[in-house]
């Protein structure tokens, strides 16, 4: 049997190739874009108000001029939720960026309860770390590895540890208080 020349593997590879490109499916319709949907969680990400650049991909659809509607009244519904005093907590609790999107009336709750998370973040940071000091010193302890004469110093030192957890502790519990104690906006 004979074997088909490169000649004609490279026209079947060509032809397969083109005909996968072909029947590709082409990128979504602007028209079928839910702009509303786009906007509103644009909004709830903290992000700037980015129409344009979306619209700017959509060039010569008609759906864009209906869309710019439809998209800020997204957006204004995803910063309403991105702006409350809960998500500023979430949002500094979890060391994130504050994105300066938003305004009054929503912003001083929703900063004061950030610079609150932000503030807890922190201290939990600060009380992990203590914790570990005294796990570490706990066990040189329980291993035998501090020196018997050192053993009261290392004694002190964990009490003294333990104190400051706790009174970090107590400082995480107020600010939670305090958190709790804001009106709703």
């Amino acid at each position: 049997m004979k074997k088909p020349n490169l000649q004609v593997r490279l026209f079947v590879f060509a032809l397969l190739f083109l005909s996968a490109c072909a029947s590709t499916p082409p990128q979504p319709q602007c028209e079928n874009l839910d702009w509303f949907e786009m906007g509103r969680r644009h909004g709830i990400q903290g992000e700037k108000f980015n129409y344009l650049s979306q619209a700017q991909s959509c060039q010569g659809d008609h759906s864009i001029e209906t869309g710019h509607s439809d998209y800020k009244s997204g957006y204004q519904s995803g910063k309403a939720q991105h702006c409350s005093p809960t998500s500023g907590w979430n949002l500094g609790r979890l060391g994130q960026d504050y994105s300066n999107v938003c305004s009054e009336p929503q912003f001083s709750g929703f900063i004061k309860n950030y610079n609150l998370g932000k503030k807890v973040a922190q201290l939990e940071k600060e009380r992990l770390q203590v914790l570990r000091d005294i796990n570490k010193l706990s066990l040189a302890l329980d291993q035998n590895q501090i020196d018997p004469k050192e053993k009261k110093k290392v004694l002190t030192e964990i009490s003294l540890l333990r104190k400051v957890e706790k009174g970090i502790a107590n400082q995480m519990d107020k600010i939670e208080d305090s958190k709790n104690q804001l009106p709703p906006l």
